[in-house]
């Protein structure tokens, strides 16, 4: 007769309970096990001295835990002493070519819609960075017959890959998130 008990375990040998003291310190915790030995979001809380900073290429302001855009809020904080003008990890990671996204654009009507390809780009950009000053590009190669687009992170390039499959009639667009990595690769093409 059942009563409607689990019986994923027998009564008493829970693995997380008993003499076991590793096993109990491991109840409530969350593990990133694709990352063991990083902490959680070390670039997001920057070294600044009081509690709002702003950074001075991208206009970007922190408030503690927190990035956002307000240029006219950027205006009034940048002439006050008690500020610190820091550099952002978006512009940093531009900087030193860390990116997380990878759009590749190939395809016999590339170079002739180069223009509104580029656009719906740049407009999906503008429409993301609204509400994560993060998601930005950060390089665009262009090589013999594909365009190379490298992202700040991975969200923005498979945002940029739905938004040309969906914007472009008859394109295909791959979209590979790798496993146990922060890094999309979106290969977008359209054949005429």
């Amino acid at each position: 007769m059942s009563r409607g008990f689990s019986t994923k375990y027998q009564l008493g040998k829970d693995p997380l309970r008993g003499k076991d003291r590793e096993k109990q310190k491991l109840m409530g915790k969350a593990l990133d096990q694709s990352r063991p030995n990083e902490a959680h979001n070390a670039d997001a809380a920057p070294d600044i001295e009081g509690d709002v900073a702003v950074c001075g290429r991208c206009h970007a302001i922190y408030h503690p835990k927190h990035w956002h855009l307000d240029e006219a809020e950027y205006q009034q904080l940048r002439g006050d002493p008690k500020v610190s003008e820091i550099v952002c990890p978006s512009c940093i990671a531009i900087e030193h070519q860390d990116f997380k996204g990878q759009v590749t654009l190939k395809g016999a009507s590339l170079a002739k819609h180069r223009e509104q390809i580029l656009n719906t780009i740049y407009n999906e950009e503008a429409h993301l960075r609204a509400t994560n000053p993060h998601s930005r590009i950060g390089l665009i190669e262009e090589q013999e017959e594909q365009i190379l687009v490298w992202t700040v992170n991975e969200f923005l390039a498979d945002r940029i890959g739905k938004e040309l499959k969906k914007a472009f009639a008859g394109s295909h667009a791959e979209i590979t998130h790798l496993p146990r990595e922060s890094f999309t690769r979106v290969v977008w093409w359209r054949e005429e």
